[in-house]
């Protein structure tokens, strides 16, 4: 791919850099020093939430980059979290609270959110989000032991991942798209990543919000 600027990816997430190689892009990886559950806001909008993250994960890795000096770039960050009922769920804390997660995911639908922050070296940048719903039925007590033993349940919006659950054979389908629920849905935006990193500027009519 030939570009002008390089690709950070202001996140930790092994599966993001891989669907972004994947996808033809070469991602720098500097995960964003933020711990999500110590962000506090006053709002229970998954959407804004996620939103929010993943323009503060951009934000400060941006800063970091400042302060040192680094060679301009387009930053990516990203947020993934599901909600219950209303209910904004993140990361399983450890295996117990993944288990209930799984549990009472079962035979009811929930929301999953990602959304992204593109930051251009000019200061535009382009936050959107978007939805998929997930229905899971019942788990038999050999997916979910499997499941929980195997700690794949670790570092995961949700405490699951939905290809690896489908590979599982879990009785689970998507209503949007599945790149959504695993944590970047490039199909949304790679056009307008590929050209900001050609053109170092996010397309105007795709610009929400001016400078971060």
């Amino acid at each position: 791919m030939n570009v002008r600027f390089p690709l950070v990816l202001a996140s930790g997430s092994p599966r993001r850099a891989l669907m972004l190689r994947d996808a033809g892009f070469a991602p720098i990886v500097e995960p964003a020093d933020i711990d999500d559950a110590s962000v506090m806001l006053e709002t229970d909008s998954i959407a804004d939430l996620t939103l929010a993250l993943a323009l503060f994960k951009v934000r400060r890795v941006d800063a970091a980059r400042r302060a040192r000096g680094a060679a301009s770039a387009v930053i990516l960050g990203a947020d993934t979290m599901c909600a219950l009922d209303g209910e904004l769920i993140g990361k399983p804390r450890d295996e117990a609270h993944a288990e209930s997660m799984l549990r009472a995911f079962e035979q009811r639908p929930h929301e999953v959110v990602t959304a992204w922050c593109i930051l251009a070296p000019d200061g535009t940048r382009v936050l959107e989000s978007d939805l998929a719903i997930v229905h899971v039925g019942a788990l038999t007590d050999a997916q979910r032991t499997q499941h929980l033993t195997s700690g794949a349940w670790r570092g995961k919006a949700g405490g699951y991942n939905f290809p690896e659950a489908v590979a599982a054979g879990w009785p689970v389908t998507c209503d949007g798209l599945w790149e959504t629920v695993v944590g970047l849905p490039l199909v949304r935006f790679a056009v307008v990543l590929e050209a900001t990193l050609r053109a170092g500027s996010v397309p105007r009519m795709r610009v929400k919000g001016g400078a971060a």
